[in-house]
Formats: structure tokens, sequence, C-alpha cells
């Protein structure tokens, strides 16, 4: 399959980017949460998969994603090597772990 909805995805993250910011510096001022994006790669079994976060996800996934969490991913739309995150939907399968911090 190489587009359309996937099923969910359950995996460890194993590695994860800087955030990146494009587009002009005008745009940069003017709109900064819609001009980003972030990859991490999530790990299940022997399957490593790259999962690329844009725009306003950017900024809310950025801190909430750690190497070592263990995330569901649903909702979202499939490649050939990467995978894009939908609409708020990723939830830590390990809760709790954050209150504490």
């Amino acid at each position: 399959k190489t587009k359309g909805e996937g099923l969910p995805l359950i995996g460890r993250v194993v590695r994860k980017e800087a955030l990146h910011h494009f587009g002009s510096e005008t745009d940069h001022k003017r709109d900064a949460a819609y001009k980003t994006k972030f990859h991490f790669w999530l790990r299940q079994g022997s399957y490593e998969l790259q999962v690329v976060v844009w725009n306003r996800l950017c900024e809310k996934y950025y801190a909430y994603v750690r190497v070592g969490d263990v995330l569901l991913v649903t909702d979202y739309t499939d490649g050939v090597w990467r995978v894009g995150l939908g609409y708020e939907h990723c939830a830590m399968v390990n809760p709790g772990y954050r209150d504490g911090e």
C-alpha cells in the first residue's frame, strides 16, 4: 500500500530529529507555527518507521515525544518511506510517566 489511511501504529521512539523551520523570514515571523516539521522513528519488532510531524502539531508533539516513549499513532496517511501524523492522533502508551516530572 503506498497511499491512504493506515492501521494504528504502536512502537517505541528510537530517534528524534531537531525541529526544522522553513519558509521565508517574513513567513517565519508571521506564522511560525505553520512552517515547521520534525521527524522521529518508531520501532516495532524488527521494523523501523519514520514519522513526520508537520506544521500546527510540531511544537506540541516536539516537546511531547521523547526517545524511549511507546506511542500509539492513528489517523495518518502513509507513503513509501514515511508516515505523516493526522490531526491530534498520537497517544502515550506508557501514561503517568510525564506527571511526576
